[in-house]
């Protein structure tokens, strides 16, 4: 009993067993092709890893159900546990907050018994530019409609100062 504990104990001590190594992190906009240098707020993103465990001297992958990722600025905004989606690459998709800065996507694995993986990408995450943001908004017709009445106001003032005679006022004619 204790000889196969030892021979365990050894093999992790040498780290012959329990040693996870990970791939960089991939993103990309949902439905691209290849990963962009920034995002815009709101926008959809997948993003996936690929790990691999050593067993027996050679690199197998790694299964599991809770491996996590971190979308941070400071703190983090979305934490996702990621799906399989082939053995040893794991995979999810987010929207992007409405915050713009430089984010961080980092997995942070820590699992009994195994090596820690910790792996981080920046990425920007920039605003709308003014010409993607919506032309007329909803909520801000009455702004619109107290603008066009006050430069209605402004006009009939000025005609009513240029145009308007005073009764009992002196002309040149007389």
């Amino acid at each position: 009993g204790n000889q196969k504990f030892m021979q365990e104990l050894l093999k992790w001590t040498f780290k012959e067993r329990g040693v996870l190594e990970a791939g960089q992190i991939l993103h990309q906009g949902m439905g691209d092709a290849e990963s962009r240098k920034g995002y815009r707020i709101k926008e959809e993103i997948e993003s996936s890893i690929q790990i691999k465990e050593k067993v027996d001297g050679r690199w197998e992958p790694y299964v599991a159900d809770d491996v996590q990722i971190e979308f941070t600025m400071l703190d983090p905004w979305i934490r996702r546990t990621m799906q399989m989606k082939a053995p040893g690459v794991y995979s999810t998709s987010f929207k992007v907050p409405d915050v713009y800065g430089v984010f961080q996507l980092r997995v942070e694995y820590r699992k009994m018994g195994y090596t820690t993986i910790d792996t981080t990408t920046e990425v920007p995450v920039r605003p709308f530019r003014h010409e993607e943001y919506e032309r007329f908004i909803v909520q801000a017709y009455p702004y619109y409609a107290s603008a066009l009445s006050m430069l209605v106001a402004s006009i009939l003032l000025v005609a009513v100062l240029l145009f308007h005679e005073a009764p009992g006022a002196k002309t040149k004619k007389e």
